[in-house]
């Protein structure tokens, strides 16, 4: 019997922030071999972010070395803006807003789902976003894992995984297997 094909989607925006609210950085070189040990050899990763219109070099590098060393397929978006007013001055102003990166996410796992490219699918996300997309996938018979920050995800959400046999894997829970060395890149 020939070896699951598995594939890896990793929403890096949305662990990015629950990164900065838990206070540590799981390192994707260290995510990707420990999956690896659970379910086996991973055969595609696609990473999803959002970058400036002029990516800082630091991040470009990151990009690069995703892409070099690990051989991720990385799909960025540019950054939107939207106003943004302060309630008790009045005061408007433009920031930054990830747009593209959900959207992407979602039809590249149904893309892959339709072109039979994977026999079980890792979310790494706590994006409801995602929900929809993560139970088709299930729905088709394949199995689906979602590595998430406990805190993110709420009650309904985690039973309804349950309910639909979709496995859960806490990054809370792995962190002495993933976390990000200090000063390391990937």
């Amino acid at each position: 019997m020939a070896p699951a094909r598995i594939s890896l989607y990793i929403d890096n925006s949305n662990i990015f922030r629950g990164c900065k609210k838990s206070g540590w950085r799981p390192s994707y070189r260290r995510v990707r071999n420990y999956l690896q040990e659970l379910e086996g050899p991973i055969t595609t990763v696609h990473f999803f972010a959002s970058e400036l219109d002029v990516p800082r070099d630091k991040q470009a590098r990151f990009y690069r070395s995703l892409r070099g060393e690990l051989g991720f397929l990385v799909h960025t978006y540019r950054l939107a803006h939207r106003k943004v007013n302060c309630p008790r001055c009045g005061h408007e102003e433009w920031v930054p807003t990830e747009k593209g990166v959900d959207v992407g996410l979602a039809t590249q796992i149904l893309c892959d789902l339709c072109n039979d490219a994977f026999d079980a699918a890792l979310v790494m996300s706590s994006d409801r976003d995602y929900f929809d997309a993560i139970v088709q996938v299930r729905r088709a018979g394949r199995k689906v894992k979602v590595i998430a920050w406990k805190w993110t995800l709420p009650g309904d959400t985690i039973n309804t995984y349950q309910e639909n046999q979709i496995q859960l894997l806490f990054l809370e829970d792995i962190r002495e297997q993933v976390e990000k060395p200090q000063g390391d890149v990937l």
